[in-house]
């Protein structure tokens, strides 16, 4: 299919981060003469999306979170849960919280059996809470706000103390030591948590995510921490602390140092069907000095240690915004899915790519296909949208704007043209 024209690069302005500059440009005459900025406005950031079944109707339903910026210093952030309906329409709650909402996680945090949402707040340095309405479990409650002061890019949810209840595990990074915060549920008061607890860092991060890395059906933590740089250029490392019988988390174990590179995702799941969970890590590009790609670190099932970090090269892959793990292709085995946008010629003008990628053995992956998306994406989630147990791609972009891309029943590891949700 043809790649779709969206603007030239000239008008198009995703990131926030330019809004400061813009400001002060037109805040100094430039740019603009009569200082009127209501050509930028209002403006879409993309920040995360998920899929899965969030009422707890046997329905895969997708949520989405974006910042909306209606002027230079007027934003508000949105996160839309788009309920699906038994003849497989959808219908959208929009919960308005923060300014910068930048993650979504979801787990059980009051002990009522439903899952409630966790996000996080880059821009106000709070942590805010959306519990599910036990009385109408298709309707989330207002958000509250159970944590400030906290810089926390991402968060996980995960019984990280071995008493049966789900606790939250942030990584704070303002100004001053760095460290994981540990909020543990009081179990004798369910959905509410115990002080603050801290697990130090010996550098800063912005990226945690957990699961049973030994197989002792406890939750552990997987975490990148950005190391001093050399110059301005970035050091980094992961590391990894296994949970104990217990319930403490024990001492961070450090691996597959990496230079330039900045760890956009992590994930833990079984590469190769060992039975033994491996790592999984994003890189996106520092300068261009550098490039991205994906590692997946192996581990021995018989001896618990990880094995030598297996890259695979995204070099001239345009499109490189997000990832998802997931099966794409129904053989049981996890893939890659990478999504982005890109300018193009002069005068720019800004295309978007889908790329699929198929595991190949070994740790690594082939790319077997690549979509053109008609917006400019930059975030991708992935699960089973239409009940026929594919797992399908659902992508976040401009506009604040869903499109689905449904795995083909006929054709495994091939999906469809991507439609509105």
């Amino acid at each position: 299919m043809n790649s779709k024209l969206f603007k030239t690069l000239g008008i198009f302005v995703l990131l926030p981060v330019l809004i400061s500059g813009i400001a002060a440009i037109i805040g100094s005459g430039g740019g603009g003469g009569d200082g009127n900025d209501s050509w930028l406005f209002p403006l879409w950031v993309s920040t995360d999306i998920a899929v899965s079944d969030f009422d707890g109707d046997g329905r895969n339903d997708v949520l989405t979170l974006a910042r909306l910026s209606k002027s230079m210093s007027d934003h508000e952030g949105h996160l839309n849960i788009y309920h699906q309906l038994a003849d497989g329409t959808f219908w959208e709650e929009d919960h308005t919280l923060g300014e910068y909402p930048w993650q979504i996680a979801a787990g059980d945090l009051d002990d009522d059996g439903l899952p409630d949402l966790l996000v996080t707040d880059v821009a106000l340095n709070e942590v805010w809470l959306l519990g599910q309405d036990s009385l109408n479990n298709e309707m989330f409650l207002p958000p509250q706000r159970i944590a400030s002061g906290l810089k926390a890019y991402n968060a996980a949810i995960a019984d990280f103390n071995n008493d049966n209840t789900s606790d939250i595990a942030l990584v704070d990074n303002r100004t001053g030591p760095k460290r994981i915060v540990m909020l543990y549920q009081d179990p004798s008061k369910p959905g509410t948590f115990l002080p603050a607890e801290d697990l130090g860092l010996q550098g800063t991060s912005d990226n945690i995510t957990t699961g049973d890395l030994n197989g002792d059906g406890l939750a552990d933590l997987l975490v990148w921490i950005y190391l001093e740089p050399t110059g301005y250029t970035p050091n980094g490392v992961l590391a990894v602390s296994l949970q104990q019988p217990d319930g403490s988390l024990g001492p961070f174990t450090t691996l597959a140092p990496q230079t330039g590179l900045n760890a956009k995702n992590l994930m833990i799941a079984d590469y190769n069907d060992d039975g033994a969970n491996d790592l999984f890590i994003f890189f996106t590009p520092f300068s261009e000095e550098y490039h991205a790609k994906f590692t997946v670190i192996l581990q021995n099932p018989e001896s618990g240690t990880f094995l030598t970090p297996i890259d695979t090269s995204l070099l001239n892959i345009k499109g490189i915004d997000d990832a998802v793990v997931a099966d794409l292709n129904e053989d049981g085995k996890p893939d890659y899915a990478v999504v982005g946008f890109f300018p193009e010629g002069s005068p720019s003008v800004v295309y978007c790519h889908l790329n699929l990628f198929i595991q190949s053995g070994s740790g690594t992956f082939d790319l077997a296909d690549v979509y053109d998306i008609p917006i400019s994406a930059s975030r991708v989630a992935s699960g089973d949208i239409d009940g026929d147990e594919l797992d399908d791609l659902v992508v976040l972009g401009s506009e604040n704007e869903v499109l689905v891309l449904l795995q083909s029943q006929t054709k495994n590891g091939t999906f469809d043209s991507p439609k509105p949700l």
